[in-house]
């Protein structure tokens, strides 16, 4: 008898304890942390889901998220090169 095993390959990341409890905040009953990612990335494009999953900002607020995110983006753009 011959059993085939497939095994998905992984990566194992660090993150800090901040973001493991936010993360393990958004986790569904029998989810795995790898479902939860997935799910969550896959939604993010979702007006609905972000409106509904994340407070609001005031104006002033949202416009420095805004501007701190287009900094990573640039940022991360340079360490690529």
């Amino acid at each position: 008898m011959y059993v085939y095993t497939y095994t998905m390959p992984t990566k194992t990341i660090s993150i800090k304890e901040e973001a493991y409890n936010a993360l393990k905040r958004l986790q569904l009953p029998e989810e795995s942390f790898s479902d939860t990612i997935l799910r969550i990335t896959d939604k993010m494009g979702n007006l609905m889901f972000v409106y509904q999953n994340f407070p609001p900002l005031d104006k002033e607020e949202g416009q420095k998220e805004i501007e701190k995110i287009l900094l990573k983006r640039k940022d991360f753009g340079r360490d690529r090169e």
